[in-house]
């Protein structure tokens, strides 16, 4: 989902989430990865949902783009990131399908988000979610490894089936329309014939208030295509 400028530059200050008490392994501490230790940690492949805010001035979008650099998009710094704090392995890095990576929904350039969930496969140790189940422990290891424009929240466990864009179960955007393109006649829209203008302006834009499918978001398009009657898939537009 995506904020406006103001709430999303916010977020390059906002500080890493409180320490609980636990903290996780050398490697998601971002510390060196000892082998001997890490065989020692017992760590396993879990499925985790990640829950990011980002300031997307700086990126081409959120989507990561092999024939880019990593830090041209917000996925390829947070996979980076991911790495340095020891959660992923090398051989890994650079393939979304080996970590099973799935996004809730996706932005474009300089488009920013209040929260996006991703899902994918960490190394990590079980006994650390039994103190720390929100995963604030390795939001903060990772977050050791973010620009300050990127921030990870928490760090849940999910089942194997999870999938961030399958099992979202709603999405909201809100935009915002620079006055300037309306040609509006005085600094505040009082005028009479600015008042005519927006009266305009939002008799159109109530004409998509309503249920829509999300057909263009399908990777089967027809699954989506007759489910008004069920209440599925889709949104309220605004």
């Amino acid at each position: 989902s995506t904020a406006p400028s103001a709430a999303g530059e916010a977020l390059g200050t906002t500080a890493e989430p409180a320490a609980t008490g636990c903290e996780p392994t050398s490697a998601a501490a971002g510390l060196a990865v000892n082998p001997t230790a890490e065989q020692a940690a017992k760590k396993v492949k879990r499925n985790v949902a990640l829950h990011v805010g980002y300031v997307g001035t700086a990126y081409t979008g959120l989507q990561a783009n092999r024939e880019l650099p990593h830090l041209a998009t917000v996925e390829g710094v947070l996979e980076k990131a991911i790495l340095a704090a020891g959660l992923i392995s090398e051989a890994n890095f650079g393939d979304f399908r080996r970590t099973k990576w799935t996004r809730s929904s996706r932005t474009d350039k300089g488009v920013h988000s209040l929260c996006t969930v991703i899902g994918l496969r960490i190394l990590m140790d079980d006994a650390t979610y039994y103190e720390d189940p929100e995963g604030i422990c390795y939001a903060r290891a990772i977050n050791r490894h973010l620009p300050a424009d990127v921030r990870v929240f928490c760090v849940q466990r999910t089942n194997k089936s999870f999938n961030a864009r399958r099992w979202c179960g709603s999405r909201t955007y809100e935009y915002y329309l620079p006055a300037a393109v309306l040609s509006l006649d005085s600094a505040d829209g009082s005028s009479a014939t600015d008042v005519a203008r927006l009266a305009l302006l939002r008799e159109v834009l109530a004409c998509f208030v309503g249920y829509r499918a999300f057909q263009n978001y399908a990777g089967n398009r027809r699954q989506y295509v007759g489910q008004k009657a069920k209440g599925e898939r889709m949104c309220l537009v605004c």
